[in-house]
């Protein structure tokens, strides 16, 4: 199965937060660290926000 690359605008729509707020949990480690697949060209590989995600949530 491929892992999705996400662009910063679907990482914020999938987190419900604001693109300025991608960039800033980025910088300070919060959420999971991009990869660069090009010049100029950041994404977040799904799996690893999905991973975050279940971690950050706790189950009931």
């Amino acid at each position: 199965m491929e892992d999705r690359l996400l662009n910063a605008p679907a990482v914020a729509e999938l987190l419900t937060i604001s693109l300025r707020s991608v960039w800033r949990y980025a910088k300070e480690g919060t959420i999971p660290p991009p990869i660069r697949i090009g010049m100029g060209t950041i994404r977040w590989r799904k799996s690893d926000i999905d991973k975050w995600l279940r971690k950050k949530t706790p189950e009931k």
